[in-house]
Order: C-alpha cells, then sequence, then structure tokens
C-alpha cells in the first residue's frame, strides 16, 4: 500500500525546479509607489524619487514591451505608457474614492439616460437612400 502512495505522490522522484524568476509587478503595488512618490516631493528628495519612480516605470515598461512581443502586437500604444501612470491611474483612484463615500452615505446612483427624441440629421451614406426617419434604407 505504501509503495502506492509513493508511486501517486512520486516521493521517490526530486522536486521540480521552480519556474524561472520573473520581474513582474503587481498592481497591488501601485497605490503605494503612488503614496511613496508624493511622499518624495513632499519631503524635498526630487532626485532620489525621480530616480526611484523612473525605474519602476522602465522595468514596467519592459516587462510591456516583452509582453506585446510575445503577442505579435504593435508597440505603438506603449507611448502612453508614462501618461497612463500618472494620470489615467490618478483619475482611476478618484472615481473609486468617489464610489466608495457615495455607497458609504448610502447614495443610489442612478444610470445616465439619454432621451431619444429621433431628431438627429445625419448626412446620408453615399450609395444609400436617406429615409424620413433619419435611417437609411
Amino acid at each position: 500500500m505504501i509503495h502506492i502512495v509513493k508511486r501517486l505522490l512520486r516521493v521517490d522522484e526530486p522536486a521540480p525546479l521552480p519556474p524561472p524568476i520573473v520581474i513582474k509587478p503587481r498592481r497591488k503595488t501601485a497605490p503605494a509607489m503612488d503614496a511613496f512618490l508624493v511622499y518624495g516631493l513632499l519631503t524635498g528628495e526630487l532626485a532620489r524619487t525621480a530616480a526611484l519612480w523612473g525605474g519602476l516605470v522602465a522595468v514596467q515598461l519592459v516587462s510591456a514591451v516583452y509582453a506585446f512581443r510575445l503577442d505579435r502586437e504593435p508597440l505603438r500604444p506603449l507611448w502612453a505608457f508614462p501618461l497612463q501612470q500618472v494620470v489615467y491611474r490618478q483619475l482611476m483612484y478618484l472615481v473609486v474614492v468617489r464610489s466608495v463615500f457615495t455607497a458609504l452615505a448610502g447614495v443610489r446612483m442612478a444610470w445616465v439616460k439619454l432621451r431619444r427624441t429621433g431628431e438627429l440629421d445625419a448626412p446620408a451614406l453615399s450609395g444609400q437612400a436617406s429615409t424620413p426617419g433619419g435611417g437609411a434604407g
């Protein structure tokens, strides 16, 4: 019976090696890095803070380039990567904080609904006749 368990668990074989270490920044570290960035800017250590933040962005950019290359995607969208770190992520923090305060206050947010009037005067596409309702057809 023991040899069956050993065979199932493969105790006789050496343990497989762990996968190679890949530097992979985690999303969970982004808020902490942003807090450290603000703290560094407020304490006056501009050069050190800029170097560390630039290093983090460089590691993330190298990871992104590698991922794009693996998927055979064009690298063109990566030009906005540093801007995403500064602008888009801060905007998402604002949305999350606002949502949390709204939820804590117990306010129900309604969907923004547009009233449909059917009065759009769009130019007809070439080769298609325009109908009185504004559609093609």
